[in-house]
């Protein structure tokens, strides 16, 4: 179970960590206002899903190219995320 972080976790640590959606490895971690502003572990495409839906809020036009470029950066497949269908993955 991840446990409840007021400040984001060291490198050294979350690394070691589970993303707290799916249990794959973290790599990334968010907080949002809205859970508490609780640091939460992530695997790659639950950040680049969060990052996907912030990007369609606040660039409603070019969204998509912002993510493309995100997903070069982090070296991630754009396509995985790109159909639009949400996740089907279950928290443990």
């Amino acid at each position: 179970m991840t446990e409840r972080r007021g400040k984001p976790y060291p490198d050294s640590k979350l690394y070691k960590l589970d993303c707290h959606v799916c249990g794959e490895k973290a790599k990334f971690q968010w907080n949002a206002c809205a859970d508490g502003n609780v640091w939460r572990p992530l695997c790659a495409k639950h950040d680049v899903l969060i990052n996907k839906a912030v990007l369609q809020v606040l660039y409603p036009k070019d969204w998509e190219v912002k993510l493309k470029e995100y997903c070069e950066d982090i070296e991630f497949n754009y396509e995985e995320v790109s159909n639009g269908k949400r996740s089907r993955t279950k928290r443990a």
